[in-house]
């Protein structure tokens, strides 16, 4: 019946390639082969893990220390090579991997995703210039009463996340932060939950 049955949306062809040739090898190999190929996949990564492990280990003791707690663990240039063993369409994701996603600017359009530029309207230094008055008039700002489960989830979350390495901090003061980074060029992002059926996330 698998083999027969058709796509949701066939027309659209959404079914990505690789995706296709996983289904059909499922479909018409015996599960045995399938076992062998997945084993065979995972040795082979193993011994590349292995081979990559001194490149590794000095890939991210060269890691500024942002970084380095975020990747911490992370095989980056074990996962470098499976991409391009297996031919990924996206490479420019290590460079965001390795270097940090630019919050301004522009990006390189991959090829294998339709082009849509929407060119920024502020450069980084328009940023850098307004970021005072602009987390001044934020924090100023009279915000509606908060649910109390709320700010309890979003506390928890953000502790989650600075354990996790995600986060710097705490920051009791805007004196505390501006002493942090070297300077008051930096600006506030107000976090909420969104509440989603019976799940709230933040």
């Amino acid at each position: 019946m698998a083999k027969t049955s058709v796509r949701p949306m066939d027309a659209a062809d959404h079914v990505e390639a690789v995706t296709n040739k996983a289904l059909e090898a499922n479909c018409n190999f015996h599960p045995d082969l399938i076992r062998l190929e997945r084993k065979k996949s995972l040795l082979q990564a193993k011994l590349m893990a292995k081979k990559l492990e001194e490149q590794e280990e000095l890939f991210h003791a060269n890691l500024p220390h942002c970084l380095a707690r975020v990747l911490e663990g992370k095989r980056i240039l074990l996962w470098e090579q499976l991409l391009l063993r297996y031919n990924y369409d996206d490479m420019a994701v290590l460079r965001f991997m390795k270097e940090g996603v630019p919050l301004v600017g522009c990006h390189d359009s991959p090829d294998c995703y339709p082009l849509k530029l929407k060119p920024a309207s502020l450069t980084e230094e328009d940023l850098a210039q307004s970021a005072v008055w602009r987390r001044k008039a934020m924090l100023n700002r009279r915000s509606a009463e908060l649910d109390p489960s709320h700010v309890d989830h979003l506390e928890e979350t953000a502790g989650e996340e600075l354990q996790a390495g995600f986060l710097e901090g705490p920051f009791e003061s805007e004196r505390a932060v501006t002493e942090f980074f070297g300077h008051d060029r930096w600006s506030v992002v107000r976090r909420f939950v969104l509440v989603q059926g019976s799940e709230a996330d933040r």
